[in-house]
């Protein structure tokens, strides 16, 4: 298994980079978020891999930080959830609001990514809302949640 590839960034477009690594170039699909963060070409950058294996082909995801890998991997371990739809959900928003999303279940949030419907939203939110209690993704601590009712109620008051 691939963890990370580190080398000097050849060619880069919003959904594929180029990564020349000690003479070989591996072509990788990204997300935005991930392309949003890359350097200049011919810049250093160290990203992290996902390998996917299907019938007929292997490609090379590449993200940014763990934590985009690691919830690519829990979106793809969803029945009917390919690797195109899970960067697509990469792309449209973080990681950290999709986690929100979903321990919400905020429906109308999630039916906005390109691919997604509201039964494969429901089913999404079904199957991940308990998955990323299990994962490092649910130790981090998402804007405002730490903020207790009386400061929410505070706030809300003098707005």
């Amino acid at each position: 298994m691939i963890a990370y590839i580190a080398g000097k960034l050849t060619d880069k477009t919003p959904v594929k980079i180029v990564i020349d690594c000690n003479g070989i170039g591996y072509d990788l699909r990204i997300p935005i978020s991930t392309y949003e963060k890359l350097p200049p070409i011919d810049s250093p950058v160290k990203l992290f891999i996902q390998m996917v294996v299907s019938d007929d082909d292997i490609k090379l995801y590449a993200f940014h930080s763990c934590q985009e890998k690691e919830l690519f991997q829990l979106l793809t371990s969803v029945n009917g959830i390919g690797a195109k739809i899970a960067l697509s959900v990469l792309s449209a928003m973080s990681w950290q609001t999709f986690i929100k999303n979903i321990r919400s279940e905020d429906v109308d949030s999630l039916i906005t990514i390109p691919g997604l419907g509201k039964k494969t939203v429901q089913r999404l939110i079904l199957e991940l809302r308990d998955k990323i209690e299990n994962t490092d993704l649910a130790s981090v601590s998402l804007p405002g949640e730490n903020l207790n009712q009386k400061m929410l109620n505070e706030a809300e008051t003098a707005l």
